[in-house]
Parts: C-alpha cells; structure tokens; sequence
C-alpha cells in the first residue's frame, strides 16, 4: 500500500498537501517504475503553492476520505510542484491545449504509466458545478475505461504522439522571402484597443508580446501600448496600498486580480514599463516601475536571492483562508483620504484601484494616503513561498539592468550586480545550473528555462560594462546547454530531449530566448551557429505567429544582421 511522501519534498506547495489522505507520490523514475509494476493510471495534480485554485480543489477533494481512497486504490496519485518542473508543466499544458480544454492550475492530469497523457482538465469540483463534471465522477469514469477499454487509451495515446510528431515537423524556409509585415498584422488581430492588453476576458500583461511591438513597432501601436501601460499602472493589476503586482486581473477592464504575487510578473511589468518610459518620458512609467523594484528588494529579499511569491489568500478573523483577504481595506481607513482625491478611487468592497481620469500628479498626493493606510492595516498578511527560481532571478537582474541603464541610477546596477551573485554562488558552475535554492538545500533539477535566462543575464552585464568574465561564462554555459537541450534540429526543455514547447506564456519562451542569446553570442565569439535550429525556431513563427514573440523577436534580429 502506497503512502503519502511529500513530507520528504522542500517544496512549500508539497508540502501544504503532506497531510492530505491521498497517498501522493513525488515525481521520479521511481514513481513511474511503480505504476508499470501494479500498472494504475497516473492521476497527476500540477500547481503551484501561491494558487487560489489549487487551494480550492485541494480542500474540496484532497482532503476528503472517500475521493482519496478511490484515487489511492485505482492510481497513482502524483502532486507536482511546477516551479519545480516547469518543462513537465510546458508538456501537459500543451497536451489540455490539443484537447482543445482551457489550460491553467490546478492541472489535472490522467496518463498512462509511462506518463503519456489521454485525458486533462484543470480545476475540477467536488460536486458538480459551474458546468463542470464532479471529480469523483472523472475517476470513475476514468478507472472504468482504463479497466475494461484499455484500446480506448491506446487510442488517445496514439493520436496524441501522431499530433506532437505532426506538430513539430520542421519546413525548410528561406528567410529572404518571409513577409515580416504579416507577423505584426497577425499580433495585431490580437490586441484589445479599447481595453489595452490582448483581446480576452481575463487581463494578463502579456510582456512578451508588449516589447515586441515596444522593440519593433513602437510608432505604429504607441497609442495601445501607453494604454496598455496605464492599465497595468493605474489599475487593479497593481497593489497601489502595499506595492507590487498581481498575477492578473478577472475582467476586460483590469479592475480586480487574482492576488498571487509573482517575482517574474514583477520583473516582466518593470521591464515593459520603464523601456516605454524611456521612449516617451511619462514620468508614471518610471515611477512604478522603481516602486516595483523597491517593492521586491524589500519583501522578496533573502540571503539567497530573491523568493518566488506571495500567496493570493490570507487569514480572516475567522481563521480561515480567503483569497483577497489582506487587500480588502476597512472603510474606515479609507476615509483619512480627502474628497477630491477620493474621485479618482474606484473602491470593489475595500478593494481599490484609480479610475482613467488619475494624472501622475494626482498618483503623488494619493500615494501619500496610501502609504498611511499600508501602516494602518492590522491584518494578516499572506504567507510566501520562500523559494529562490534560478530563472526568475535571473530575470529580476535583467530588470534592474533595463531599469539602471534607462535612468543611470548606480544603486539599481549594484542591486544587480550583488543579486546575480547571490544567483551564481548557489546555483551556477561551467557544468551545471540548477533549478531552486531551498535554503539548506539546492534542488538539482536542471532545465533549458534557468540557462537561457541565465545567459541572457550574463549577455546583458557583458554589453553594459564590457567586462570580459560575463562574455566567457555566457559562452561557456551555452555551450554546455547546447550539449544538454539540443539535437540537430531542435532546442528541448528538458536533458532527456523529450519536451518540445516553443509558445510564450507569461514569460518569454527559454527556446526563443536561447535563439537570442546565440545570435548575440554570434556578435561577440566564433559559437557555432546551428542554420538547422535557426530555421526550427523560423518555421515555429511561420507556422503560429501569435503564439511566439519572443522567436519574432529572434527573426527581426537575425534579419537585421543580415
């Protein structure tokens, strides 16, 4: 009989489900082995320990004794940290995405002992809701099909690797004749003009596509992207009482999140922002963007580096955990704020953002306010997971780069400097860089993601100082990625060169990034310019241009240096 045996894991989300009565097992080759040997379905739970969702499933079925004895007697339960595993994450994700299901946390995954997937939701409710089946209807369902139609899953397994084989097949396509203008018109169809931000109900950043238009377009979408960038600056999207980012806002008009606080959105929006600021100098966009930073070097700081997130849920007076809890301010606290500024707060039960009419002059005399009601505030605030992410980091060094070389300010530059020295000292050698940095132990897990963020940290220090150090490990590094994640023709996630996934999510794609980092190394070293991952990387944008910014991005530059 299997047991629960996340209390051997350092993962905070692991370890939030230790006590669950699922008998959840880490994911390994070990665990793998043990699902052919009794040969049960894999049930696989993905998230993350800042996700309200995942709180919600787990309380509703996790923690429930008849939805863990059923999973428990007919699967191997697997709960996966995707901070951990972020190129596991990138394949089922992908997988939900082929199904034509709506991806995102909680991943629920069903696949066969050899990890091969043939079924997949997200967030599935105890009793059935919101249109959605029960779970404990879907491992019935599940357990039956497996059991008495095992041709069924050989189906969905079939048709799976045949779509992932015929997704990735690679046209030979000769830059010369590649119609760039019709890349920008396919983004273009994309983004929402009237809201800023891409067209959806839901209003995430999306940077990547943000600084390519920034980079390449600037002239043609300026109008969007100063009203994409006041969004993110006025709106529920940032934090305007403590500081910071939210991960994403729940409506087309950016006026309430979803509350996790992220360290990579926190980087990607300081970035956008003082980038834009640098083109047309609203002082707005500098200003939030070094409240940012500051934000993060205060409350994301350890000796370590800097931490992952901060929980979207909080304790009420009640004990219990409500998503939303700590930014929900009392009235009375609102009140020290005088009338004829209070025109410019839209107030959603205590939660507060500003309204179009806000100035950057009306921002300053508010902030005073603000910062008042931030020491006033009596409650408890959300817990963090205290794990430092190689890639994030990483691209925290970018931002305060981006941010000291746009403004000159030196004290933002040692900020980097001493960050991405934390970085190296725990994670980074000539032969290795791995994923987390728990404290009292390295999780040595490695993944194309940490070293593509890693050189592009490193190529960004080189072309700011000039210092030859940074110029020779990035390359070294490279070199041992191109050894570790390619084949002749393709750039892989993962060491067993198994995960293709080449789409930007919330982040810039670690394939298109490494494509970047080649091209700039190229400037700089005689590093080996493999034509057959070039034109992987320009067949992927030919194919699904609205899916890869950050490869256009790769495209723009290899045709201007051409």
């Amino acid at each position: 009989m299997i047991k629960n045996e996340l209390s051997k894991s350092k993962s905070r989300y692991l370890q939030q489900h230790k006590n669950n009565p699922v008998a959840w097992q880490i994911w390994s080759d070990e665990t793998l082995k043990l699902a052919k040997e009794v040969n049960k379905p894999l049930f696989i739970s993905i998230g993350y320990s800042s996700c309200h969702w995942c709180h919600v499933m787990a309380h509703e079925s996790f923690e429930d004794e008849e939805t863990a004895n059923f999973l428990n007697n007919h699967f191997i339960p697997i709960k996966i940290d995707k901070e951990e595993y972020p190129e596991i994450d990138k394949k089922y994700q992908f997988y939900i995405q082929l199904i034509k299901q709506q991806g995102g946390w909680p991943l629920s995954v069903f696949a066969t002992p050899e990890g091969d997937p043939f079924y997949a939701g997200t967030y599935f409710p105890k009793e059935e809701k919101y249109g959605l089946p029960s779970f404990m209807n879907i491992l019935s369902q599940i357990n039956k099909i497996y059991t008495e139609n095992y041709n069924q899953i050989e189906e969905s397994v079939s048709k799976y690797k045949d779509a992932i084989a015929q997704f990735y097949k690679i046209d030979k396509i000769d830059i010369r004749n590649l119609d760039l203008n019709s890349f920008t018109k396919n983004i273009s169809d994309l983004l929402d003009f009237e809201n800023g931000g891409l067209k959806g109900r839901n209003k995430f950043p999306n940077i990547p596509y943000l600084n390519f238009l920034l980079d390449y377009h600037f002239d043609e979408f300026a109008d969007f992207l100063i009203k994409t960038a006041r969004k993110i600056a006025f709106s529920g999207l940032y934090d305007h009482i403590n500081g910071g980012f939210f991960r994403y806002c729940v409506d087309e008009n950016w006026s309430y999140p979803h509350f996790e606080k992220m360290l990579y959105d926190n980087a990607l929006n300081t970035i956008f922002l003082i980038k834009l600021y640098d083109k047309v100098k609203d002082p707005l966009f500098y200003h939030i963007s070094r409240k940012t930073i500051d934000f993060i070097l205060e409350t994301f700081n350890t000796e370590y580096g800097l931490i992952s997130s901060m929980d979207a849920d909080s304790l009420d007076e009640s004990n219990q955990m409500v998503e939303g809890y700590f930014y929900h301010l009392d009235e009375n606290l609102l009140n020290i704020i005088p009338q004829d500024l209070k025109k410019y707060i839209v107030s959603k039960n205590g939660f507060i953002y500003l309204n179009d009419k806000t100035d950057y002059e009306t921002y300053k005399k508010l902030e005073i306010y603000f910062d008042k009601i931030s020491l006033q505030n009596q409650k408890i605030e959300p817990e963090k997971d205290n794990k430092v992410i190689c890639s994030w980091n990483m691209l925290f060094v970018n931002a305060l780069l981006t941010y000291a070389e746009v403004t000159g300010e030196e004290y933002y530059f040692n900020h980097a400097i001493n960050l991405f020295n934390k970085i190296k000292t725990f994670l980074l050698s000539k032969e290795h860089i791995y994923r987390i940095n728990y404290g009292d132990e390295i999780f040595k897990h490695e993944t194309l993601e940490d070293y593509s963020y890693s050189i592009n940290a490193l190529l960004k220090l080189y072309e700011m100082t000039k210092e030859k150090d940074f110029l020779y490990y990035a390359d070294a590094i490279t070199k041992k990625a191109l050894e570790k994640f390619t084949d002749d023709n393709y750039i892989y996630l993962d060491k067993n060169k198994s995960i293709l996934d080449t789409f930007d999510d919330a982040m810039y794609s670690p394939v298109g990034l490494m494509g970047i980092n080649l091209l700039i190394l190229s400037k700089y070293t005689s590093i080996n310019q493999n034509s057959k991952i070039y034109s992987f990387l320009i067949d992927r944008a030919v194919k699904f241009p609205t899916g890869h910014p950050t490869i256009l991005t790769f495209i723009r530059r290899l045709v201007d240096d051409n």
